[in-house]
């Protein structure tokens, strides 16, 4: 079991994880450090004396153990994740690392950017298969139950998980089984009546207009144009009429004692 700690300072925090002395991991950490593989924490060596330690940034990121303390798995996210894993896996394979070594612990996988991100340990004796178990168990038991698909697929990603020798495509059928039992039922067998608008139940149309707002108020104020109003009042044009005084008055006297 390798021993981890997690540390933190005001511009970055760590997982740090010392590493056995009997170790030899060869190219791995170098293949880490200089590639930085798509879906891998960054990771860095340090020697401190005699002790040699890997530090892995995970500054900025939250982890998926934290991340479900108040929260849980809807679709979306159970999809995200399983994805992400996946495109680790293969990504890890095409740099030449040992893919069982992604550590699937909900507190060692963190989320930043929009993408879930995995921490490869090069030593140890790596359990993948028990690791995958136990994530796909830390999913169901928090996948959100008002949710029917999410706890669908949470199931189904765990019975994939119990397989002897799970691989990719398992996980990826997991969360793409909806559409799969969609196809194969019965049309018969749906069920449209909620998608059914209140006056499809009618045996006969309504006669006219006042039938309809009279048996549904709510549904015609929605449906009914608004009266429409312009803005601003316009003012009335036009020639005023002879013998009326203006709004300043009358002129008249004003001109005819001034002999203009």
């Amino acid at each position: 079991m390798e021993k981890v700690e997690f540390q933190q300072n005001v511009r970055s925090a760590q997982i740090v994880i010392e590493a056995p002395q009997d170790s030899e991991y060869d190219y791995q950490i170098p293949m880490l450090t200089f590639n930085e593989p798509e879906g891998l924490l960054p990771v860095s060596e340090c020697y401190e004396g005699e002790a040699r330690r890997l530090y892995y940034d995970v500054t900025g990121a939250g982890s998926l153990a934290a991340m479900m303390v108040r929260g849980t798995f809807d679709c979306p996210l159970i999809e995200k994740l399983v994805h992400d894993l996946v495109r680790t896996l293969e990504c890890a394979g095409r740099y030449l690392l040992d893919s069982r070594r992604v550590k699937l612990d909900p507190a060692m996988i963190y989320y930043k950017d929009g993408s879930f991100r995995f921490c490869y340990i090069p030593f140890g004796e790596p359990d993948f298969g028990s690791d995958l178990e136990n994530l796909a168990a830390f999913i169901t038991e928090n996948a959100d139950g008002s949710d029917v698909s999410a706890a669908k697929m949470a199931a189904r990603l765990y019975k994939a998980a119990l397989e002897e020798n799970v691989d990719i495509e398992s996980l990826e059928r997991a969360i793409c089984g909806d559409a799969d039992e969609v196809q194969d039922q019965d049309e018969d067998e749906l069920d449209f009546e909620e998608y059914r608008m209140p006056w499809e139940d009618e045996e006969e149309p309504f006669a006219d207009e006042k039938d309809f707002k009279e048996e549904f108020p709510l549904w015609s104020e929605v449906i009914e144009e608004p009266e429409r109003r312009p803005l601003i009042k316009q003012r009335k044009r036009g020639r005023r009429k002879k013998g009326t005084a203006s709004s300043w008055g009358d002129w008249s006297a004003f001109i005819a004692e001034n002999g203009s």
